[in-house]
């Protein structure tokens, strides 16, 4: 999940604030598996929102976040990622599933 932007002006990034707020848990997970690297974290990925929301000055970032961390329980529970087998305990990989579903725009 990449932020593009400058720090002169909003710097957006996927899932925007809107969607955490607004889209269902099964959605986002899928918005956040499109966007993913092939090595990630999540602390990589919830500390990237944390910053960029912060930045933003939206006023409700825990539950941006708490809406973040949903999407990626969801993501683990449907075995769409999986331990990467460079750190198995630290770091993910998106698996054939997930391949599978985000190559698809529905469940």
């Amino acid at each position: 999940i990449q932020p593009m932007g400058s720090a002169m002006m909003n710097v957006s990034i996927t899932p925007s604030a809107e969607q955490l707020r607004e889209l269902p848990t099964a959605k986002l997970g899928l918005i956040v598996l499109t966007n993913l690297g092939s090595q990630i974290t999540v602390h990589s990925v919830l500390n990237n929102h944390k910053t960029v929301h912060g930045q933003n000055q939206e006023p409700d970032v825990d539950h941006l976040l708490g809406r973040l961390s949903d999407a990626w329980a969801w993501l683990v529970a449907e075995g769409c990622l999986g331990p990467h087998t460079c750190q198995p305990s630290t770091h993910y990989r998106v698996t054939e599933r997930g391949r599978r579903l985000s190559e698809q725009d529905t469940l």
